[in-house]
């Protein structure tokens, strides 16, 4: 009676996700205007908008003030003082101070939140069909992860234009998710066939004082787990506490541990998940789906839901 009650409303497809600090959960309604949610009640709160539809990737910055979505950063307690970027595919940094993106040359750059570019790299940034997560920071805002040109292989880069390390993940077909944990020691991709891979990421120390400062920028990654297969991926996101992944797959939001073995997921009309965002206290996960808007407990249990007219 409870699910009949809630799908009952109408229905449409909630594309990218992100939840606040500041108790708001942020989500995309097709071609609507950006919506802003309380996050307990999942009562609307706002409009902010329209904009151009720019695909799932949507950050928050790490105090939760801003979101970016659609080359837009957007204050969270101003909507209405939104700014252009003049970078595409927007990530911000944890601590808010910093944006990477795609030069209209096609090329990485990071910049300060007012738009001065500190760092152009020699490189293309390669971009997911979905526009999901393509751009992952470190949680201490100091190292960039991307997708190489093959789009099987990751590259950790250090904000001075080095490469701290390049990882092939193993998967034989591109990866369209990724995610990095906060503590920054794993990182999770995934594709559409060949589905998770689990890598471990360290320090690489220095033997003695001669490489010292060479070993300062690197880092080494080695497979972890996988091939796992939950069936075909479409995002991916680390707890807070880095000890639980939630998987987004074209049936179930799926929880696996830091070695990938299931925990949990969720039951009852789930439909293809296309992005996710974990609560601040890593107690409940939001997700955008094909049928709407859901928050799942971090054991997959159904919590609340919002649907939007297509009307």
């Amino acid at each position: 009676a409870r699910w009949q009650a809630v799908t009952a409303s109408p229905r449409s497809q909630i594309g990218p996700v992100a939840w606040s600090k500041q108790g708001q959960i942020v989500a995309v309604d097709g071609f609507a205007p950006l919506r802003c949610y309380d996050a307990t009640s999942l009562e609307l709160r706002r409009l902010v908008g329209p904009f151009p539809y720019s695909g799932y990737n949507m950050t928050t910055s790490g105090d939760g003030e801003s979101v970016i979505w659609g080359g837009r950063i957007i204050r969270l307690d101003d909507p209405d003082s939104q700014r252009l970027s003049t970078l595409a595919y927007l990530s911000l940094s944890p601590d808010g101070k910093l944006l990477a993106g795609q030069k209209p040359d096609g090329k990485l750059c990071v910049q300060t939140i007012d738009g001065t570019e500190i760092r152009s790299f020699d490189r293309a940034l390669v971009v997911f069909v979905s526009h999901h997560d393509c751009l992952l920071w470190s949680s201490d805002s100091r190292r960039l992860c991307v997708l190489d040109a093959d789009r099987t292989t990751v590259s950790i880069l250090n904000l001075d234009g080095t490469t701290a390390a390049s990882f092939a993940t193993g998967h034989t077909s591109g990866v369209i998710a990724m995610s990095w944990s906060t503590d920054g020691t794993l990182l999770a991709t995934g594709t559409s066939t060949d589905s998770l891979r689990l890598a471990k990421v360290e320090a690489v120390e220095a033997k003695d004082d001669d490489n010292a400062a060479a070993a300062g920028g690197k880092l080494q990654i080695t497979a972890l787990a996988g091939p796992l297969n939950f069936g075909p991926i479409s995002s991916l996101a680390w707890s807070p506490d880095s000890q639980r992944l939630a998987i987004g797959t074209h049936g179930n939001v799926i929880f696996v541990d830091r070695s990938g073995k299931e925990v949990a997921r969720t039951a009852g009309p789930t439909d293809h998940c296309f992005s996710l965002a974990w609560s601040p206290d890593g107690r409940e996960v939001a997700a955008g789906q094909k049928n709407g808007l859901f928050v799942w407990t971090a054991d997959g249990q159904f919590a609340r839901a919002a649907y939007q007219s297509n009307a």
